[in-house]
């Protein structure tokens, strides 16, 4: 790849004038960005179904049929559907964000580590792992599968990273619960059981703050989340999460919006026509950097 090696040695290739940026990373000289991350780089992405990656997850999902209020769309998916996995996170898409934001050796740090999906996909891919789960029968799996490849999972508070070191995060990678949007099991600082959107919101900025204390000057944040509506309000969350990482010290770098085709889109369809709403079929990847130091400093 002449092109590559021209940029990468501050060469003029006709175009941009020659002027390049700096790699933030290494990248290879002899494959396209596509062959190397496994996407095209566009702001929208839509992953596959990450089956081929499933059984080294093993990730048996969660399957509710107590939701209550606010959560019916799920009873109507379930029992159309049958039984409907929740809180899964999708390997294809973990796969590319450990492989573009991070490199074989970097260590990643997971606040919310929920199923083994993140763990197992960064151990496989040559990363070192650190994650939190606060709910004790999910934290029993999950530590059971990423322990087994050399990762380490706590049975703590997320949101305070106790347990991990200031300055080691090369990269922090992260999908938290959506307050009560989705039922998980009751523990000390679950954060689906707490009272409002604002308690909520003060727990999500203290997981800021910590997560800034660990990453590493020019570390990156990938942040998956989505907006949600809660007690007939319509909550703005990735533009909350924004703010208060902005006012804990990193820089917003990047956003994707990521497509989330499950089965719960095809239910609801009528009350969503009534209220003149649409049906939410996508989630946001939000990339942050911690600052790093100046060159006068």
């Amino acid at each position: 790849m002449a092109f590559w090696r021209g940029v990468l040695e501050g060469k003029d290739t006709n175009y941009y004038k020659g002027r390049y940026p700096k790699a933030v990373l290494p990248i290879k000289t002899d494959q396209q960005a596509v062959q190397q991350f496994g996407w095209n780089l566009k702001s929208v992405f839509r992953p596959d179904s990450g089956n081929a990656l499933r059984k080294f997850v093993d990730d048996p999902g969660e399957v509710r049929d107590d939701l209550d209020e606010g959560r019916k769309v799920r009873k109507k998916a379930t029992k159309r559907f049958g039984e409907v996995k929740i809180s899964e996170f999708n390997p294809h898409l973990c796969t590319m964000i450990v492989k573009f934001w991070s490199i074989p050796g970097h260590h990643i740090v997971d606040p919310f580590a929920g199923r083994a999906t993140r763990g197992v996909i960064t151990r496989m891919l040559g990363r070192t792992y650190e994650g939190y789960e606060i709910a004790p029968t999910t934290f029993g799996r999950t530590s059971r599968k990423v322990g087994a490849l050399g990762g380490k999972v706590y049975c703590a508070d997320g949101c305070r990273l106790l347990f991990t070191e200031d300055n080691c995060a090369d990269l922090v990678f992260t999908s938290p619960p959506y307050f009560k949007q989705e039922g998980h099991e009751d523990a000390p600082s679950q954060l689906s059981t707490l009272d409002n959107y604002e308690a909520f919101m003060k727990k999500i900025a203290q997981c800021g703050r910590h997560m800034y204390r660990v990453m590493k000057p020019g570390a990156f944040l990938v942040w998956n989340c989505a907006d949600f509506r809660e007690k007939k309000k319509f909550r703005l969350f990735h533009e909350d999460s924004s703010r208060v990482f902005q006012e804990a010290g990193l820089i917003p770098y990047d956003i994707l919006i990521v497509e989330n085709l499950t089965p719960f889109a095809f239910v609801g369809t009528s009350a969503a026509a009534l209220q003149r709403r649409s049906i939410k079929t996508h989630e946001y990847l939000q990339v942050f950097r911690k600052p790093e130091p100046s060159k006068t400093e």
